[in-house]
């Protein structure tokens, strides 16, 4: 910025026949046309003050101690606005950006080292600081690193007493693969555990299988669990026979769905193909079935054109059906979804039944 004023101000020499001549002026021009001096700028501002002193009212010469003095009060307010960021930023750990601002003040290359000196100082007492924060967080870390290997350690050894054995065996596994002080004897712990968990992981697998209704899955790891012949086998034989209960009323149940799912879509005569189907092999929700089954031969008998009086008499069996296995209704909820899928007029052949 010094630089640029110094030679907008330089293309306009003084007139040698018109001012008069002094050294101290030549002097002043190359001190501040050399600004990487510490110090320069503000010789350059001092002597052309001392100029204009001496030579009152030459303009030229007012004009350039102008121009140097008001660089050199910009220069100043500069430094001391970056001074102050730097000490901010040295107060809040900043130390990089403290450290920035430093090497922006080193280039004002003031006559006065004072901020120079005390920022550089502040970023040396950032960075100790900061060192001594580092040091001090990384070994609260390793005791907090100590202290939870010996509390994980004791889980281990908890969920292998407690026979919660693919607990104790993940618990080891990353005991050693940690590779701390404990790594060998949690090695020497898996090789214990292992035996013990195969059948516990078999068993809670076919659990987890049963519960997710996958029971092919589910039959094969307790058919594992009950080869074992451990301590499981009496429940994997248990949970083999729910299963074998479980599918047969599962493929039961897909005759009553498509059932439904026929009578929705207006397919009458495959709705009583499957509502019958379910019937026949002991379905347990009776009610819904012979209800539908009912519903479906109506809605047929209303549709026909010739009103085919032998399946306005299945209707009326089926409903007599439902009728008698009102008590299998579990609540007025099931009364108002079925109501919500059938047209009045069949609710209320239904109702209205003797």
């Amino acid at each position: 910025m010094a630089a640029v004023g110094f030679f907008h101000l330089a293309t306009h020499p003084l007139n040698a026949g018109q001012q008069p001549q002094d050294p101290r002026f030549d002097q002043a021009r190359k001190l501040f046309a050399a600004p990487e001096v510490v110090g320069n700028a503000e010789k350059a501002c001092d002597l052309m003050k001392d100029v204009v002193n001496d030579h009152a009212g030459v303009t030229n010469f007012a004009n350039f101690q102008r121009h140097y003095c008001s660089e050199v009060d910009l220069m100043l307010k500069n430094e001391q606005e970056v001074y102050k960021e730097g000490m901010q930023a040295a107060q809040n750990a900043a130390c990089d950006k403290a450290q920035g601002e430093l090497g922006q003040i080193i280039q004002f290359k003031t006559r006065d080292a004072q901020y120079r000196d005390r920022l550089k100082q502040a970023v040396a007492d950032c960075k100790s600081r900061v060192a001594e924060k580092t040091r001090t967080e990384e070994e609260a870390n390793k005791k907090k690193q100590a202290q939870e290997e010996d509390a994980q350690w004791r889980r281990c050894l908890e969920a292998e007493q407690a026979g919660k054995y693919s607990d104790a065996q993940s618990c080891f596994s990353q005991v050693a693969q940690g590779g701390g002080s404990k790594a060998e004897q949690a090695r020497q712990h898996l090789r214990l555990v292992v035996n013990l968990q195969k059948e516990k992981v078999a068993y809670d697998e076919g659990l987890h299988s049963y519960d997710s209704h996958d029971y092919p899955l589910a039959r094969a790891r307790f058919r594992e669990v009950k080869e074992m012949k451990g301590q499981l086998e009496d429940e994997a034989k248990r949970y083999l026979t729910l299963i074998d209960q479980a599918e047969k009323n599962s493929a039961t149940d897909y005759f009553l769905r498509s059932g439904l799912r026929s009578y929705l879509d207006s397919d009458y005569t495959q709705a009583e193909r499957y509502l019958t189907e379910y019937l026949g092999k002991g379905g347990e929700k009776q009610w819904l079935a012979y209800f539908f089954l009912g519903a479906a031969h109506t809605s047929q008998y209303l549709i026909s054109q010739d009103k085919n009086s032998q399946e306005m008499r299945q209707a009326t069996d089926g409903f007599r059906e439902a009728k008698n296995r009102e008590k299998q209704i579990s609540s007025r909820d099931e009364i108002d979804r079925v109501k919500g899928v059938v047209s009045p007029i069949i609710w209320e052949r239904y109702a209205t039944l003797q």
